[in-house]
């Protein structure tokens, strides 16, 4: 709507408006005297839009004379007087030249000011206003913001806010729901597509070459065995790089001429890859060929070793032949055979280095033997390893725990990982059993050292294994933990359990183990139940304190193994407890008859440390 005004001083000007609810959006000033106009403009305005039939051009309205300086009481006109104009074209131009008592746009030329920035007060023009409102850059609108001026809010400027908005909001459902269709033909690619297999390529083998076994060698070959070749081939083409003859046994070739058209992998008959290394486990022999020429490296028999595994109902462990040397050539094991009875407490003992963890952990499943065959209660670590492992529980020597989980939540995750199902009756008898009940809520870094290693033992029988092994059990604990630990593997041994331990503690090894192994440099020196190991290799010294002292014995006694010590005051006859006859009558014979007489005497018979000391130092000299 245009709008031309005549001030009673005689100035003109006008400004193109959209009323707001039918009144000025801005207040309007004469330029030169200042005189306001507004309500007046306001009026008109209303009247033009209530009119049936508005005044087509602008409306000029005329403001009443400001005030007299030569006549001070002359007074002012209570309202302005407006008169509507005869209509005129309505493309009828503002005046284009600007004019010099008119506030006119600094920003766009030639366009009248309609009201002045809330922050600096330069005259702003309606463009300006759909951009900034009240304000005239955006650096006022920064100033506002910062020192929290009140601009009042313009409508043009508010719709263009609210449509930008709308249109954000528009893109952004837009782009979400892209993505979302993305995702479903993701899930729907993974779902139906990419998880079926998809030939690389096809191998096929006659009648008398049933397939047995593939397996990758890297990410680019596979190497197939039938029943009487092995070969390599390129994953890529599905060309032979090589082949060898496989020579096996007509057991073999039975075993795979009926596992044709089957699935089921054939018992006895192993293929594994391990790096440029190709093996072949068959009952009798184990063959190694070169990945990269075909060429049969190593052939290792196991029919002696086979051969010697005694199958026993009171055996909860066997081991025949076991055998273990790394890839340094340190050769850890030689030829272990071993027994461990069912329910009985075995301690292995042996120098550091002799062994120990090696073993423990080819049998746990830790580490993979060279040669040899273990058999945990029936069940092959090797071809049955998901049996024989859930019957065996490790606690290991360190505290390796997760230390802001709490004792429940590891002992119950501890039974998950052999896919056992969730029991908290027994999770709450194990921990009842090791005296952590009341710990059961406590973070695990909470607890003392001794509780730590109780926790171990609970994570290890958690999942309610047949044999327990125990390595260095009570290593830098105190001597009160230490005998309640004693205590607890007892307590093991009454519900059944079959304990093995390692220690350096000889004399924790005489106080709980049933039967003493001793293993030295991979190989075990000797397997003993303990009483008759003491009886056995034990010996006693006879100790005499005598009369007077002595410079030497004579003649008559140099047949005794005796020994004077003291300053000639002790005299030592050191004798086997394994002979009926120890000698002691006839040296307390031939003492009187040497006169040489004593005053008191004791008898000392060697420990375990002393005889395991002496058994390892026999190995050490051969």
């Amino acid at each position: 709507m245009n709008i031309k005004i005549e001030c009673a001083c005689g100035t003109k000007y006008g400004f193109e408006v959209e009323p707001v609810h039918g009144r000025m959006p801005v207040n309007v000033q004469c330029p030169d005297c200042k005189a306001d106009g507004t309500e007046s403009a306001n009026r008109i305005i209303q009247a033009q839009l209530g009119s049936s039939r508005p005044t087509s051009g602008p409306i000029r309205v005329k403001v009443g004379a400001p005030e007299p300086k030569e006549s001070p009481s002359t007074p002012l006109p209570a309202e302005p007087v407006v008169e509507p104009l005869a209509a005129s074209p309505a493309s009828e131009p503002l005046p284009e030249t600007p004019q010099p008592d008119k506030e006119y746009c600094p920003r766009h030329s030639g366009v009248a000011a309609t009201a002045h920035c809330a922050v600096c007060g330069k005259p702003i023009c309606p463009r300006c206003q759909e951009l900034f409102g009240y304000l005239c850059s955006v650096y006022c609108q920064e100033q506002a913001v910062k020192k929290n001026i009140d601009v009042p809010v313009f409508a043009g400027q508010r719709s263009l806010v609210e449509a930008g908005q709308r249109t954000k909001t528009r893109r952004s459902l837009t782009l979400s729901g892209v993505a979302a269709l993305l995702a479903l033909a993701g899930w729907l690619y993974l779902a139906f597509v990419a998880s079926k297999p998809h030939p690389a390529f096809t191998l096929e083998t006659g009648a008398d070459q049933p397939f047995l076994y593939a397996r990758w060698v890297g990410s680019d070959r596979v190497v197939a065995m039938t029943g009487q070749r092995i070969s390599l081939y390129d994953a890529a083409t599905g060309d032979q790089v090589w082949t060898a003859a496989l020579k096996t046994d007509e057991q073999i070739r039975q075993k795979a001429d009926d596992a044709v058209g089957s699935s089921a992998s054939v018992s006895g008959v192993y293929l594994k890859v391990a790096g440029e290394d190709i093996w072949i486990v068959l009952p009798s022999r184990v063959v190694r060929y070169d990945a990269r020429t075909g060429k049969r490296e190593q052939e290792i028999s196991l029919a002696q070793r086979t051969d010697r595994i005694i199958t026993s109902d009171s055996a909860i462990l066997t081991i025949a032949g076991l055998a273990k040397t790394y890839a340094t050539g340190f050769q850890a094991l030689k030829n272990v055979d071993l027994q461990i009875r069912r329910g009985e407490i075995f301690a292995l003992l042996g120098p550091n280095g002799a062994g120990k963890t090696t073993l423990i952990s080819i049998v746990c499943g830790i580490v993979n033997a060279s040669a040899g065959r273990v058999l945990v209660d029936g069940h092959d670590i090797a071809s049955d390893y998901r049996a024989a492992r859930s019957l065996i529980g490790l606690v290991p020597q360190e505290l390796t725990t997760e230390a802001f989980e709490t004792v429940w939540n590891t002992v119950s995750f501890s039974r998950g990982l052999f896919g056992k199902p969730a029991d908290p009756a027994h999770i709450e008898k194990v921990l009842r059993d090791l005296s952590l009940w009341d710990k059961k809520d406590n973070a695990i870094r909470t607890l003392s050292g001794g509780m730590k290693r109780r926790l171990l033992i609970a994570k290890a029988l958690s999942h309610e294994p047949k044999l327990l092994f125990l390595d260095e059990p009570t290593a830098g604990v105190d001597v009160t933990l230490r005998e309640g630990m004693w205590q607890l593997v007892r307590a093991l041994r009454e519900t059944g359990v079959t304990v093995i331990l390692t220690t350096h503690y000889i004399d924790e090894a005489e106080e709980m183990a049933d039967r003493i192994g001793v293993i030295n440099k991979g190989e075990i020196i000797l397997v003993e139940d303990k009483v008759e190991l003491m009886r056995k290799l034990g010996k006693k010294q006879l100790t005499l304190q005598l009369a007077h002292p002595v410079d030497r014995l004579p003649e008559a006694l140099s047949a005794y193994p005796l020994q004077l010590a003291g300053g000639g005051s002790e005299l030592t006859y050191t004798y086997d407890a394994r002979h009926e006859h120890s000698g002691i009558a006839p040296l307390l014979q031939d003492l009187e008859r040497a006169g040489i007489a004593f005053k008191d005497l004791q008898t000392s018979q060697s420990s375990l440390e002393d005889i395991f000391v002496n058994l390892v130092r026999e190995g050490d000299s051969k």
